[in-house]
């Protein structure tokens, strides 16, 4: 038998890895880039017009995915054999006019490779831009060149209409937002600029910059002390023809300045024409995010107010910033608590946040200096809003109303008030068509002194009234809601000090139940036997007894 002979490199498995690797080391038309580039990292200056060929070959529109991946690489890495020469020469004090002139050239073909990776990292492939910001960033970082690189960048990604996809990029930025100081105090400082220049042109497309600045903002994260250490980008990388960052400011002066420009940002982002859709995730991202991180967040006033005053979520939702303002910051809004008062209208069970807003309602009237007379306007506010509320917003409004007359006892009078006419009342809730006003029962609706329209809770005279409103509310056509009844008679009677009497569950965990869960826990529920029928029927319909079941 003969040898079997070996597969040659000429094989055509083999052709065409070789092809594909040839591909990406080539320029797209047959310029050996690898070649090209250990030229300038062997020969130094002597091939450095191979730098502005790779650059030309960068600019070309049909290159591939990998030719320009290798192109990236290639000509980062030349830059950096000759900048390494000219900084050893630096340091010798060797460096003649020759190459000082020299020195000025490379310094543009910095900048146009600078921007060349600019226009990658806007392009709509999926890999190159994340590759083509890396390699900016770093050696933005390098050649001391860190803002002019991440302005172009920010500037095309929030301004430029013509970009359909910009959350890529976004995202990409977003992961060095969080990570370096520098890299943060840099693109604040450039939406910052960006914001103030769209607010004096008042262009049309003002929300559409908006938008792209708060998604941006989403990934800020300030440090909460001076203590934090500073992470820089600068510094993780070697610098050429500089000194170190970290030598041109220190940890106070970088805490300082991202606060300042954090706040700055926020204040001109928020001074521009928002997105419908994007204020109630502004509100809801206040309290947590940016109120905190602000040197002077009291100038937030003036957009709450406004939130305020569109009404609907937004009113519900601005309430707990300026609740902030007004305990933290020394802000004198002596209209909060007729604001919150106005808030609590039946539309409030249908809100989408109203889980938010019910657990922070026992927060706003916890002080203990609170007046007797607007303790007792919100309990009839929401004990008149449990009329009409469906069962779970009956039962919250029962728990916190609860919850005032334990921390007030002052307006413990208001249960049995024997000073009322309007004490003895009964809702029919079986009869859910009737109007309102002609299920009252032993009393006319009008004798009730308590103002319900009124938006001043002064005016509302809730505290010359009673809460007549358990009367009905023991009648509740929920079992769970007439229960919560016998929690008012009895804290009301006890002799017990406030503060030893038991209260049924957490304020909010009645903010967070359903119908659902109601519904349930009555399934679970272990009642006592009761009689369901006081004859046993015999058939399921007896056509000798007119009234069916």
């Amino acid at each position: 038998m003969g040898k079997r002979k070996r597969a040659s490199n000429g094989a055509p498995g083999n052709r065409k890895r070789k092809a594909g690797k040839d591909a990406e080391t080539e320029g797209g038309d047959g310029l050996d880039v690898q070649k090209l580039k250990n030229e300038v990292i062997e020969k130094g200056i002597e091939r450095m017009e191979n730098i502005q060929t790779l650059l030309n070959k960068m600019s070309v529109e049909s290159l591939e995915l990998g030719q320009r991946r290798t192109l990236i690489h290639s000509l980062r890495e030349s830059f950096a054999a000759l900048e390494d020469h000219f900084e050893s020469n630096q340091k010798a004090g060797t460096i003649d006019p020759e190459e000082a002139l020299v020195m000025t050239w490379l310094v543009a073909r910095r900048n146009t490779y600078l921007e060349t990776l600019s226009n990658y990292v806007l392009r709509e492939e999926t890999a190159l831009p994340k590759l083509a910001l890396a390699v900016l960033l770093t050696c933005a970082a390098r050649w001391n060149l860190f803002h002019a690189a991440l302005q172009g960048i920010v500037e095309h990604l929030l301004t430029d209409t013509d970009l359909e996809e910009t959350d890529s990029v976004i995202n990409h930025l977003g992961g060095y937002l969080r990570e370096f100081d520098d890299v943060r105090l840099s693109v604040l400082n450039l939406v910052d600029s960006i914001c103030k220049k769209y607010r004096s042109e008042r262009r049309n497309d003002e929300e559409l910059v908006v938008s792209r600045c708060l998604r941006l903002l989403d990934f800020v994260k300030i440090p909460k002390s001076v203590d934090e250490p500073v992470q820089l980008l600068q510094n993780k990388h070697k610098f050429a023809f500089r000194e170190k960052a970290e030598d041109l400011g220190g940890k106070s002066s970088y805490f300082k300045q991202e606060r300042k420009a954090f706040g700055e940002c926020w204040l001109n982002v928020l001074s521009m024409k928002l997105p419908d859709e994007s204020v109630d995730q502004v509100l809801s991202n206040l309290p947590e995010k940016v109120i905190p991180n602000m040197p002077e967040p009291i100038r937030l006033s003036d957009f709450l107010l406004s939130a305020y005053n569109r009404g609907g979520i937004s009113a519900v939702v601005s309430l707990e910033s300026l609740w902030i303002l007004i305990n933290a910051h020394g802000l004198e809004y002596p209209l909060f608590y007729e604001k919150l008062y106005g808030v609590l209208s039946p539309d409030l069970f249908l809100a989408r946040d109203r889980q938010k807003f019910m657990t922070l309602v026992l927060k706003f009237l916890s002080s203990g200096y609170i007046p007797v007379y607007l303790v007792a306007a919100f309990l009839k506010r929401l004990l008149r809003r449990a009329l009409w509320a469906p069962p779970q917003g009956a039962l919250w409004c029962m728990r916190v109303a609860l919850e005032l007359i334990h921390r007030h006892p002052s307006v413990v009078v208001l249960v049995h008030n024997p000073e009322t006419k309007a004490q003895r009342v009964v809702v029919n809730f079986s009869e859910p068509s009737k109007p309102f006003e002609e299920q009252i029962h032993g009393t006319q609706f009008s004798e009730d002194v308590f103002d319900d329209d009124t938006v001043d809770p002064k005016k509302s005279n809730a505290d010359k009234s009673s809460l007549w409103e358990l009367e009905a509310l023991k009648h509740h056509y929920c079992p769970a809601v007439a229960r919560m009844y016998h929690s008012f008679e009895k804290d009301s009677r006890s002799k017990k000090a406030p503060k030893d009497v038991t209260l049924p569950g957490v304020v909010e965990d009645y903010a967070n139940i359903s119908f659902t869960d109601l519904f349930e826990a009555e399934l679970r529920r272990k009642a006592k036997e009761c009689p369901l029928a006081y004859t046993v029927p015999q058939r399921a319909l007896d056509t000798n007894n007119p009234v069916q079941w």
